[in-house]
């Protein structure tokens, strides 16, 4: 049994170092990027719901406040007429409203925070990712030189006219120093 798991290990390892050199290293990593660039603005979509949906709740807080304002004019309005049962009724209503607007505030407070984390996870991979960016290039002008064996073309940053005029210049410096 532990021959057969040695071969398969071995046939797995063989295949990961051929896509290995199959994959482009430059290819892969622009494609991380544009992984963590869309992650990124899903992320910021998300806030933004979340920021909206506070939003709206801020302004449900306040017309609730002013139903329990109403409702407690209505209430002062029924004691002074001595109508018990419509300051009963007023008396639900401005708990239950009260009530509303406590789940409101908890609504309000838990998404505030949700926001607040989800802003610092926003800033920690955006920072991450420019990190990753800025090396990017660092990263691409190693992969020609390593890649390109002695001997070689040049590296893609010099253009082969640059080096035939440079040859000449300096051949023609050469001619005239040995004059």
């Amino acid at each position: 049994m532990t021959l057969i798991m040695r071969i398969t290990r071995l046939f797995k390892a063989d295949m990961h170092g051929l896509l290995d050199l199959l994959e482009e290293p430059e290819a892969v990593l622009k494609q991380a990027i544009r992984d963590m660039e869309s992650e990124i603005e899903q992320g910021r979509q998300a806030l933004a719901e979340r920021q909206r949906r506070v939003e709206r709740l801020r302004r449900t807080s306040v017309h609730l406040e002013s139903s329990i304002n109403t409702y407690e004019e209505q209430i002062d309005i029924a004691f002074e007429v001595q109508n018990d049962d419509f300051a009963r009724t007023f008396i639900r209503k401005k708990l239950e409203t009260e009530n509303r607007l406590q789940a409101t505030m908890r609504a309000i407070g838990d998404l505030t925070a949700e926001i607040d984390a989800m802003q610092n996870q926003l800033s920690e991979q955006q920072a991450q990712l420019d990190a990753i960016v800025a090396k990017m290039p660092l990263y691409a002008g190693e992969q020609s030189y390593t890649e390109s064996p002695i001997g070689s073309s040049p590296p893609s940053g010099v253009a082969e006219e640059d080096v035939e005029a440079a040859f000449l210049r300096a051949k023609r410096q050469r001619a005239e120093g040995d004059t």
